[in-house]
C-alpha cells in the first residue's frame, strides 16, 4: 500500500519520536516518511516557502506524490522552508497576548496602580501573578487571557512563566464563580500520554463585586463574602481508544503540590475593577496576586478532599485506583 507521512520536527501534538516508531513498520518500496524542518503540526499548511505564506512545502510534496504514488516524494523544497519567526506580528501579539512585545511583556498593565512592593514575594513558597483578560463562558468558547506567573514550591520554580490562562464564569450550587486556570511544565511522553502542572484560582463572584462596591482594590483571601482559593497540582493523563467512539477513555492522576496557605494573613489580590459592573461573561478581569503557599500534607488533603497523596479517575469523574494507573 502506498503511504506518505509528513512530519514536522516542531510538532508537539504528534512528537517526532512517535513517528520514528511508526517508520520502523513503513518499509515498503512505496512507503515514505518525510520530516520537515522548522514545521509544526499541520505539515501541509505550516511549511511556508514564501513570505506571503501562500505556498507550503508539505502541500507541494503531497500533491506531487499523489499524482504519482509509485515514485519517491520530491523533497527539493525542504531547504526553502522559511525559518521560524520569533518576532511575530505586532497586531496579532497585541490581540492574543495583550502586549506589544512578544517576549518581555514590556507594557503589561493590569489597569490600575499597584502598591510598589505588592508583587514582591513574602514567603519562600509563593505564587505572584498578574492576569489581564476577559471572562469567558464555561459552556461556550473559553476566553484566553494573558498572564505573568511566578510560582515557587519547595525551593523550586514551577515553569508557568509568561503565557496564557483560561478565565471563565462558573455556576455551582446557586453561586457564580470566576475561575482562572493555567498550565505549566507540559511533558509529552506520547500523543496520548502527557503530564503538566495545573494552577487554579477560584473567586466567588460576590467577593469581586464587593471589592468594586467598596471603592477599594485589595481583596484578602478570606472575608465576609467568602474565600478565594488557589491550588497547584501535578496531573498525568492517558488516553485510550478513538475519540468520539464508545471505546474512547481518558484516565487522570492528580497529585496536589501546593495550596494557598490559610494562615498567611498577608496573602491577597489587587483587583482593578474600573471597567467592571458585575464580573460576568464578556467583562474584563484585571488583577494581581501575591499568595503564600502551603505544602503541608494535611492542608493539601483537606483542600482537595482526598485521603491519599494522589487521586485518580477516568471519564466524567469516575474513581479509579491509583495503584493501577502506572499499569495502564
Amino acid at each position: 500500500m502506498p503511504v506518505l507521512v509528513l512530519q514536522g520536527d516542531l510538532d508537539y501534538m504528534t512528537p517526532l519520536a512517535n513517528v520514528a516508531d511508526a517508520a520502523e513498520h513503513l518499509t515498503g518500496p512505496r512507503q515514505h516518511v518525510v520530516t520537515l524542518p522548522r514545521v509544526r503540526h499541520a505539515a501541509m499548511f505550516e511549511s511556508p516557502v514564501d513570505d506571503g505564506f501562500e505556498n507550503h512545502c508539505g502541500f507541494e510534496i503531497a500533491m506531487a506524490w499523489l499524482r504519482d504514488p509509485a515514485s519517491a516524494p520530491d523533497t527539493s523544497c525542504v531547504d526553502d522552508i522559511l525559518p521560524v519567526d520569533f518576532q511575530g506580528d505586532s497586531e496579532l501579539v497585541a490581540a492574543s497576548m495583550k502586549t506589544s512585545d512578544l517576549w518581555e511583556n514590556a507594557d503589561f498593565n493590569v489597569g490600575c496602580d499597584l502598591p510598589g512592593d505588592f508583587l514582591v514575594p513574602f514567603a519562600d513558597d509563593h505564587a505572584s501573578l498578574q492576569v489581564v483578560g476577559e471572562i469567558g463562558d464555561v459552556d461556550g468558547e473559553l476566553s484566553l487571557s494573558n498572564a505573568v506567573i511566578d510560582v515557587s514550591v519547595n525551593g523550586a520554580s514551577l515553569p508557568f512563566g509568561d503565557g496564557t490562562v483560561y478565565v471563565y464564569d462558573y455556576f455551582s450550587y446557586g453561586n457564580h464563580y470566576v475561575l482562572v486556570q493555567a498550565v505549566g511544565s507540559l511533558d509529552y511522553y506520547s500523543a496520548y500520554h502527557y503530564r503538566y502542572d495545573f494552577l487554579r484560582i477560584t473567586f466567588p463572584t460576590i467577593m469581586l463585586t464587593n471589592v468594586k462596591s467598596s471603592g477599594g482594590y485589595l481583596l484578602p483571601l478570606a472575608g465576609e463574602m467568602g474565600y478565594a482559593s488557589l491550588t497547584i497540582s501535578d496531573i498525568e493523563t492517558k488516553e485510550f481508544g478513538v475519540y468520539g467512539t464508545e471505546d474512547y477513555a481518558v484516565y487522570y492522576r492528580m497529585c496536589p503540590l501546593a495550596v494557598a496557605d490559610p494562615d498567611a494573613a498577608l496573602s491577597s489580590f489587587w483587583v482593578c475593577h474600573d471597567d467592571n459592573s458585575a464580573f460576568t461573561v464578556g467583562e474584563s478581569l484585571r488583577l494581581a496576586g501575591n499568595i503564600a503557599l502551603s505544602t503541608d500534607p494535611e492542608i493539601l488533603q483537606e483542600t482537595f478532599q482526598m485521603t491519599g497523596a494522589c487521586s485518580c479517575w477516568r471519564d466524567q469523574g469516575i474513581p479509579f485506583p491509583c495503584t493501577d494507573f502506572d499499569e495502564l
